[in-house]
């Protein structure tokens, strides 16, 4: 419960801090907002997939506690080079551009201390110390709130303004957590031990997760460059209200899923597996009946909301039923990447990545805002077919690969 609690704290700090932006800022300044924080995201999603998955994957298997540590402490110098490089990048195509994409640096100013804490956090869940990661994610929410709440107080409520508080939050939650895990920042990272470790299940579950991130953020800024900003903001605001709360929760059950499939993985038990997915795909049947009946509410809802997008109301006619599909689709997908059912995954993901791109880009362009929310519908229901064909075989016997057994001896001595 602790795990499932964090991933709700963190994931919806996020939903709170897009929430009140929207409600601060005009509808141009906040689809700007938007274009840049989702750009910030997808870096976040990247070094998700090639730090994030093999921590709670493999990691949770290491049982010599020198190893481990040995493994974060190298996973958490990674995320630290890739923020600085990432910012880096960033910066300078806004040097270069001027003012037309200035969202994107004063959005990704917080890229180091957000993919360290990102890291230690993933660590945290993969070795068990829940309340660790639920602290930090607690220390962000008051920290980014507390601060957002003096500035706007005392009239300061610009875009970088909002930015700074998103980037203080995540120092300050970064610091939190090097500390609980007892990370030396100083000592000389292991990087040969790490690549050896995290190899085994880098390539297609590298590709598959980066495949998803530009499913996922790069859309909204696909919108945004065939259409308009105050576009793409529309969009987010209808996926803000239905569509993210659900993958919040979604997220938590993935996260918490991911390392019981390892470990059922690693013992042989296909059956147990089988059994813990139906009663999941039960409960999360039931959410996404909830979740498409909401589309009947969609006006009243908008009105409630956010009265300024009211006109953008029919948008969340298919974002009801994608966030549906989003809640069917999780628990087989987070079955399947514990147990490593890496081609189907990578297969399936790129599928639904190019169904998407297309159905969303042909959608705008001849239907607005509207069509490319279509458009992501599609996308998620073929994401939906492809996580149901990964799951296949669910109840037969399970073998850990010779390699995998080896590599896991390996880390107990």
């Amino acid at each position: 419960m602790i795990g499932l609690a964090d991933q709700l704290l963190s994931s919806g700090t996020n939903f709170v801090f897009v929430f009140v932006v929207a409600r601060t800022l005009d509808e141009h300044e906040f689809g700007v907002f938007v274009i840049g924080m989702s750009l910030t995201l997808f870096v976040a999603g990247v070094q998700r997939a090639f730090i994030g998955e093999p921590l709670l994957s493999l990691v949770s298997t290491i049982r010599d506690t020198a190893h481990r540590n040995d493994m974060i402490h190298a996973a958490v110098v990674l995320a630290f080079l890739a923020g600085v490089a990432a910012l880096g990048v960033i910066s300078l195509v806004s040097v270069i551009t001027h003012d037309s994409v200035a969202a994107l640096w004063y959005t990704a100013i917080c890229l180091p201390f957000l993919l360290v804490q990102d890291a230690c956090r993933y660590a945290a869940l993969a070795i068990h110390r829940q309340s660790a990661a639920l602290l930090s994610d607690g220390v962000w929410f008051l920290v980014q709130f507390g601060s957002m709440a003096v500035l706007v107080t005392a009239g300061v409520d610009g875009p970088l303004a909002l930015a700074g508080t998103w980037t203080a939050g995540a120092a300050v939650a970064m610091l939190v957590l090097l500390r609980s895990l007892g990370v030396e920042l100083g000592r000389r990272p292991v990087l040969g031990a790490w690549w050896s470790l995290s190899r085994t299940v880098s390539g297609w579950r590298t590709a598959t997760s980066i495949a998803g991130q530009f499913q996922q953020q790069g859309i909204v800024v696909l919108v945004g460059v065939l259409l308009t900003p105050t576009a793409a903001g529309g969009l987010r605001i209808a996926q803000l209200l239905v569509a993210q709360p659900v993958t919040t929760v979604a997220a938590a059950v993935v996260t918490i899923l991911i390392p019981l499939t390892a470990r059922l993985h690693a013992d042989g038990d296909g059956p147990e597996t089988a059994r813990m997915l139906v009663r999941v795909e039960i409960v999360a049947g039931v959410a996404a009946v909830a979740v498409a009946m909401l589309a009947w509410e969609r006006t009243d809802l908008m009105r409630l909301v956010f009265p300024a997008y009211l006109d953008q109301a029919d948008l969340l006619i298919p974002i009801c039923l994608q966030a549906a599909c989003v809640c069917l689709s999780s628990p087989l997908q987070a079955v399947a990447r514990g147990r490593r059912r890496l081609k189907p995954l990578f297969v399936g993901q790129i599928a639904c990545a190019l169904v998407a791109i297309a159905t969303t880009a042909l959608g705008a362009r001849s239907h607005g805002a509207e069509g490319a929310a279509w458009g992501l519908t599609a996308g998620a229901f073929a994401f939906l077919v492809t996580s149901v064909i990964a799951c296949r075989g669910m109840s037969s016997p399970m073998r850990v690969p010779s390699h995998d057994r080896k590599e896991e001896d390996g880390c107990r001595t």
